[in-house]
C-alpha cells in the first residue's frame, strides 16, 4: 500500500442508482474529474452530478504521487512563447499561481488534514552543469551555496532556484477529502463502476447506455488506445519517521519540496510525520506502451532511489 494511503479511512459513498438522467457525467475519480465537479457546482449548485470511477476515487496518478501542488510548468517560457503571446503566457502562470492558493483555501474551509504547507520548491544544483543550466532562468529566485545551505544541506549543493508557489500535500488526503466535501454537496460518486466511452461520448454501464447532458472524459492515462501514449513510470520511497536531530541538521525547516537539477526527474518532500519521500524515474518502458503493474514495484530503481538518497544525505545511512 502507498505511504499517503496507509493512515486513511476510504468513506463509503451511497450514490444510488446510475441508470438515470444526469446534467453532467464524468469518467474518472482522481483529480481531474473531482475538481470538474468541485467548480461545476461553484459556479451552479443545482446542477446534477455523476462520477463513474472504474476502482476507488484516488486509486490512480491522483493519490500515488510525489505530493507536490506546484505552479511549476514542465516547459520553459523561451519555448511557450515560440507557440504563444506573451500575454498567454503570463496568463498561464497567473492562474497556475492562484490554483496553489485556492487549493490552500478549499482545504482550510473543508478542515481536510491533507498535511497542506506552502513552503516553495527548491531545485538544487551538484555540480557546474547543472548551476549553469539554472542561470539561465529568469522566473524563479537564484540562491547561492550559502542561501541555499540555510534552507537544505544537501550534499556537494552549489546553488538552487527558489519558487514560493509550491506546496506539500498528503494527496490522497486532499483526494478524499475533495471526494467528501462533493458527496456532502449531492454529487453521486460510483466507485467500482466501469464505463465505457464511445467516440461520440455515449456512455455506457453494464452495457445500458446512461443519459446525461453533457460528459466529460477525466480517464486521464487509462484510455484505450495505448499506442498514443508511452507509459513513464515514477517510483517513490520513504524513510520511517526521522528524529528532530536529523532535519535540525538538514534543514527543509518550511517543508519545501525539492528535487536536484539533473537531467533524471527526481521530486521530494518532508512529510507531516518527519519522513522523507523521495521519487524519481526509471522503471524500463514496456513494449507496445502497454501499462504494467510489475513496473510500480520495480527494485533496481527502489534500490537506485535509495542509493541516490543517501548521497543527498550521508547521515540517512545511520537509517534503514
Amino acid at each position: 500500500m502507498s505511504l499517503w494511503w496507509s493512515d486513511l479511512t476510504r468513506p463509503e459513498f451511497r450514490p444510488g442508482e446510475v441508470h438515470q438522467r444526469w446534467d453532467v457525467l464524468i469518467v474518472g475519480g482522481g483529480f481531474s474529474g473531482l475538481w470538474s465537479a468541485h467548480h461545476l457546482l461553484t459556479a451552479d449548485p443545482k446542477l446534477k452530478i455523476a462520477i463513474l470511477e472504474k476502482e476507488q476515487v484516488g486509486s490512480g496518478a491522483s493519490g500515488r504521487n510525489g505530493g507536490w501542488a506546484s505552479a511549476l510548468y514542465p516547459a520553459s517560457d523561451e519555448t511557450l512563447l515560440t507557440r504563444f503571446s506573451k500575454s498567454d503566457v503570463e496568463a498561464l502562470h497567473s492562474h497556475l499561481k492562484n490554483s496553489i492558493d485556492e487549493i490552500g483555501d478549499f482545504v482550510t474551509s473543508q478542515e481536510i488534514d491533507c498535511g497542506f504547507h506552502k513552503g516553495g520548491t527548491l531545485l538544487i544544483a551538484r555540480n557546474g552543469g547543472q548551476l549553469r543550466r539554472m542561470e539561465s532562468e529568469s522566473n524563479k529566485k537564484l540562491l547561492d551555496k550559502e542561501e541555499t545551505r540555510s534552507r537544505i544541506a544537501m550534499s556537494d549543493a552549489l546553488g538552487s532556484l527558489y519558487s514560493p508557489d509550491c506546496a506539500a500535500i498528503n494527496p490522497a488526503a486532499l483526494v478524499l477529502g475533495l471526494a467528501n466535501s462533493l458527496q456532502d454537496r449531492g454529487v453521486a460518486i460510483f466507485e467500482n463502476t466501469f464505463a465505457s466511452i464511445s467516440r461520440k461520448k455515449k456512455v455506457s454501464v453494464n452495457g445500458k447506455a446512461i443519459k446525461a447532458k453533457f460528459v466529460i472524459r477525466a480517464i486521464e492515462a487509462y484510455h484505450e488506445a495505448t499506442r498514443q501514449q508511452v507509459p513513464i513510470y515514477s517510483l517513490m520511497i520513504a524513510t520511517e519517521p526521522l528524529p528532530q536531530s536529523v532535519f535540525d541538521e538538514i534543514g527543509i525547516k518550511e517543508r519545501e519540496t525539492f528535487a536536484e537539477a539533473s537531467h533524471l526527474v527526481t521530486y521530494a518532500q518532508r512529510t507531516t510525520d518527519n519522513r522523507l519521500a523521495i521519487g524519481g524515474r526509471g522503471a524500463p518502458y514496456t513494449w507496445g506502451s502497454k501499462r504494467n503493474d510489475r513496473s510500480e514495484s520495480h527494485e533496481r530503481d527502489l534500490r537506485r532511489l535509495r542509493v541516490m538518497a543517501r548521497e543527498w544525505f550521508p547521515l540517512l545511512k545511520e537509517f534503514e
